[in-house]
């Protein structure tokens, strides 16, 4: 039962994270998603390198203090709070001097990029605070909250894609899947 919860969870967020992709390819096209793509894997640095690792490293803390309450909860702060001093300076860091750091990498043909990159470190560091509550859930035995913030975040970010991405492009797409995650990251 526990395992079928995380599954579906990792199905979730498998659609989560590529629901973008696919619909920028299809209205947009391909250089669109190129743009896209260099942008959200610049602004997603703080959450794959910081708040991923540090989430998978505190599952067996957490599980091994579901059941204490205090200590579970003081460990999940504590966990925000290492996660906030590394990923905050990185994602404010990529919003604030997204023009420089974009253009200093790739040059003035990836200047459509610009846009998208500011709306997606904000995503970034969004993400880096909500990642972690999939190892929360599962380390505290409720796998299947998991899947409801799933379910949840799929649900806003479809529609919010199919309308963004034709009326504001590749920043619609990036606007959507900030709206999607904080949403979803309150719960």
């Amino acid at each position: 039962r526990y395992g079928r919860h995380v599954s579906a969870t990792n199905i979730l967020n498998i659609v989560n994270n590529t629901a973008d992709n696919v619909a920028i390819g299809r209205v947009l096209g391909a250089t669109a998603l190129g743009f896209y793509a260099v942008a959200f894997r610049l602004a997603d640095f703080p959450n794959t390198v910081i708040a991923h690792i540090v989430g998978r490293v505190m599952f067996p803390v957490y599980s091994l203090l579901q059941n204490e309450l205090a200590r579970f909860r003081r460990a999940f702060i504590q966990n925000l709070q290492r996660i906030a001093v590394l990923a905050l300076p990185v994602s404010v860091t990529i919003l604030v001097c997204a023009e420089p750091i974009l253009l200093g990498l790739f040059g003035r043909r990836w200047e459509e990029a610009i846009g998208p990159l500011r709306i997606l470190a904000a995503y970034g560091l969004v993400k880096s605070f909500t990642a972690p509550g999939g190892e929360v859930f599962k380390g505290a035995g409720r796998p299947e909250l998991g899947v409801a913030t799933g379910a949840l975040q799929v649900a806003l970010l479809v529609p919010l894609l199919i309308v963004l991405v034709r009326s504001h492009g590749i920043e619609g797409a990036a606007l959507a899947m900030l709206i999607a995650i904080a949403v979803c990251g309150v719960l």
